[in-house]
């Protein structure tokens, strides 16, 4: 499950705000402020991924988001179970403009201070989004693709509960990555016990106009969301362009991917 501690304190001021009034510059604001927050995407599935929904007039179907844990608690305190993922603006964009999911915008914080984000509004804002720049700074994940020289790379048969699952929801809502590859990776294999190291190796194939900085903040919003998934084992992230990112993909099936295997 993503942080349910996530609070975004100022952005539900302004929420409530717009019910009391929503003038122009108040809706600006919000806007502003919806911008830069993270948000709570319930899923369900295993194979599939599938989100939840609701159905508003003119049976138009909403993608519904938490704006905070709270909220979203208070909504699935009976489900202890339910799993979420964490979403940027930008990513709630890509997936309601992504017609295979056929939906007409998103709803957040439904019941609650509940704002619509409807798709033609969405497809303003995005046009209007800053485009990224590319970077010429070294893949993202610099603190483990080279530095692990003697690892050996195989395959679990048990995977911690909930990590495929999320994988497969991070994936759906990022349109910039294409596939992740989970793999086991052992440091020092022929080395003593002591010095051997068994943990998980993340690898996240990116399209090619996702680079630079954008891959950074992708790796970071990975780690995010991984990292209750793992049973406490140590973990690497790191690019398919890397050798050992190329070597991990050797021959293995993807955990998510874009496109049908």
């Amino acid at each position: 499950m993503a942080d349910v501690d996530l609070n975004n304190i100022k952005l539900k001021a302004m929420m409530q705000q717009i019910k009391i009034s929503r003038s122009e510059q108040n809706m600006l604001d919000l806007l502003a402020e919806a911008a830069v927050c993270s948000y709570l995407v319930p899923v369900d599935g295993t194979d599939k991924i599938s989100f939840h929904a609701l159905q508003g007039s003119g049976n138009k179907v909403y993608l519904v988001v938490y704006a905070d844990g709270e909220t979203f608690l208070k909504d699935f305190s009976a489900d202890k179970k339910q799993k979420t993922v964490l979403a940027t603006f930008a990513d709630l964009i890509e997936a309601v403009l992504n017609e295979s999911l056929n939906m007409d915008g998103f709803i957040l914080n439904p019941g609650h201070e509940e704002i619509l984000f409807g798709k033609d509004m969405l497809k303003l804002i995005k046009d209007q989004m800053p485009q990224k720049e590319e970077s010429s700074n070294d893949d993202a994940d610099s603190k483990a693709k080279e530095a692990i020289e003697d690892i050996k790379i195989g395959d679990s048969n048990k995977y911690p509960e909930g990590l495929r699952d999320i994988i497969n929801s991070f994936g759906t809502l990022k349109s910039e990555v294409t596939k992740i590859f989970l793999r086991l990776y052992q440091k020092n294999p022929n080395s003593d016990s002591s010095e051997k190291e068994m943990g998980w190796l993340f690898v996240i194939e990116f399209n090619k106009v996702c680079s630079g900085d954008l891959q950074k903040t992708i790796f970071g919003e990975f780690d995010q969301v991984v990292a209750d998934y793992v049973d406490n084992m140590p973990y690497i992230i790191i690019n398919s362009t890397s050798a050992l990112g190329k070597e991990a993909m050797n021959n293995a099936e993807p955990v998510y991917s874009q496109f049908d295997e």
